[in-house]
């Protein structure tokens, strides 16, 4: 097990001098986060924040995700040996680890980015009361929260908010894709744990971390594709991991016959690059960006549609109707859209074909009169970005 464990230390020393051989790809030192198990300390090559954040509070913990367990956690790591857990708690504080760069995120660029995240049914630990730790009685922290990925100058700086998950309630590991489009050029990235949005009130929850993947360059919405790795479909797909307890349908072995299918113009034969096509039957809870299960077929049939036609690139587009702040309306919509590139992504389909964009109330379809057409205006779309890869 040491000798494991002098193996990643090792690569660790060895990933910056990699790094620097793509100038497309940064990787991360320690993606796995793998590191001897302990309680309050970061994983190897990570920064804690906790200390210039939140000074009276523990840091965050390395789980051993195999052997024994701390604060009842036992889930295994997905990825490597271990993993890390972050926490957010009831009295406004919260958790991230930060790491400088191999090679800086460049400003008005577009990056992938994935890990694996779930929730543990089970997190118990002690508490802060005037500033003191408290640990004769351990509570539960157990509430679902989400994944914040921050860009800025130096460890913990919490310069532009990049992207974040929406609320982490799997107690299975999934795999979570991030845009990042940064507007300025960034040396360091933080990852912090966060209460699920619009925060009402503060809470104790948790999140597990592993398996971050590096942080590839993509073509920005618009932009000529750029000269890529491809990515094998069979590999992709063996790789994601599917919540086997969900209660989605079974996949498709086809694309569904025309006269049955939902999206009658998502048909190869007819589209063309940079066509759109709106997403119909697609449900969301009022302002929410949470998928209704009604939703399913229609996202089963998109699905069934790259997956029958590998080269296809699209983007996932979404729109709100006027009725909302532009701030507001622009994280809706981008928050929407998301959701949608991470059904796809959680099925099986490479993140190198897909991309999504909000766009808030810019792009109105009509003038909004009544219901009808607000309820035309709010919307997702698919965009062809590309036919042939």
């Amino acid at each position: 097990m040491r000798f494991r464990f002098l193996i990643f230390q090792l690569s660790a020393l060895l990933l910056p001098l990699f790094g620097l051989l793509g100038q497309d790809t940064i990787q991360l030192i320690n993606p796995s986060f793998e590191d001897f198990p302990g309680m309050g300390k970061p994983p190897r090559g990570w920064f804690d924040c906790q200390a210039k954040d939140f000074p009276n509070e523990t840091l965050c913990d390395v789980h051993p995700g195999v052997y024994e367990n701390y604060f009842d956690v036992v889930k295994r790591a997905n990825h490597g040996f271990t993993y890390v857990g972050m926490v957010v708690r009831d009295n406004d504080s919260w958790e991230s680890i930060a790491q400088k760069l191999t090679i800086p995120l460049q400003a008005d660029k577009c990056y992938n980015f994935w890990i694996d995240l779930c929730k543990s049914p089970n997190y118990r630990s002690g508490k802060s009361s005037k500033g003191r730790r408290d640990t004769t009685k351990l509570y539960p922290f157990v509430e679902p929260v989400i994944l914040r990925i921050w860009g800025g100058y130096s460890y913990c700086d919490k310069a532009e908010l990049l992207d974040e998950t929406n609320s982490v309630n799997s107690t299975d590991w999934r795999t979570y894709h991030f845009d990042l489009s940064p507007a300025g050029t960034y040396t360091h990235i933080i990852l912090e744990a966060f209460y699920k949005t619009p925060v009402l009130f503060a809470y104790d929850g948790n999140i597990l971390v592993d398996n971050a993947s590096s942080i590839t360059l993509k073509p920005c919405p618009g932009e000529e594709p750029i000269a890529v790795i491809q990515v094998d479909e069979k590999t992709e797909v063996s790789s994601k991991k599917v919540n086997s307890s969900s209660s989605m349908p079974s996949k498709p072995k086809e694309e569904p016959n025309a006269e049955e299918k939902i999206l009658k113009d998502l048909d190869i034969a007819v589209l063309k690059e940079g066509q759109k096509v709106r997403i119909e039957n697609l449900y969301f809870s009022v302002d929410e960006s949470q998928i209704e299960e009604s939703s399913y077929p229609v996202l089963e049939e998109i699905f069934a549609f790259l997956k029958n036609n590998k080269m296809v690139k699209v983007e996932i587009g979404g729109h709100t109707n006027q009725n909302c702040s532009e701030n507001y309306c622009d994280k809706l919509s981008k928050a929407r859209a998301k959701a949608v590139c991470d059904y796809l992504l959680d099925k099986g389909v490479s993140p190198a074909r897909l991309s999504y964009k909000g766009y808030g109330k810019r792009f109105s379809l009509n003038e909004e009169k009544g219901d009808e057409s607000r309820k035309k205006n709010q919307r997702v779309e698919i965009k062809i970005l590309s036919l042939q890869g």
